[in-house]
């Protein structure tokens, strides 16, 4: 069976799909063969990075650092140099969208798209990793992640920093080189 005829099919079920089946449309290895198919007559992703998507809305407050996109505001510094290097490097995304992963959602950082492959790639900043507290939580999501298929280097990226040691923008230059163009 090919890809197409493969993605065709999940695409039927998706439509059909009765609640014991809805795991099948919450499926991150599923997700992506669907952006696969979304992405049809969308070859720059264009399409996709527009698309409404359910974005988070809590503490509105902390959206406090503009990006090169006129009116995305994002939580730390780290996270509009990351927008700005997806922009520069013309990588589809969406910011802070809200995935159900296992009844329980996350607002993802970044959810990139890779346009030569079609393949999603999560995007995890952890910007405190001097902190003990943001440590655990960092390892609480990694545990739910990895439960429901979302692994790092397959399909999640993760960048870094302490107080000390910023993130390093010539790093998530060659990470969106290798991973997402």
């Amino acid at each position: 069976i090919s890809e197409r005829d493969a993605v065709e099919k999940l695409l039927k079920l998706r439509k059909q799909a009765a609640p014991d089946l809805k795991y099948l449309a919450d499926h991150p290895g599923i997700e992506s063969l669907l952006a696969k198919n979304s992405l049809i007559g969308d070859p720059d992703g264009r399409k996709w990075k527009n698309a409404p998507y359910n974005r988070n809305q809590k503490y509105p407050e902390g959206l406090k650092y503009s990006t090169v996109v006129p009116g995305l505001m994002v939580r730390s510094k780290a996270e509009a140099d990351l927008a700005g290097a997806f922009e520069r490097n013309s990588v589809p995304y969406h910011y802070d969208e809200i995935v159900n992963i296992g009844g329980i959602d996350f607002a993802i950082d970044f959810i990139c798209l890779n346009v030569r492959t079609r393949k999603i790639w999560y995007w995890d900043h952890r910007g405190m990793m001097d902190n003990t507290e943001y440590i655990q939580k960092t390892l609480n999501c990694d545990a739910a992640f990895l439960n429901h298929g979302i692994i790092p280097w397959v399909n999640l990226i993760i960048t870094t920093e302490t107080r000390d040691q910023p993130l390093d923008l010539q790093w998530v230059e060659m990470l969106i080189r290798f991973f997402l163009l």
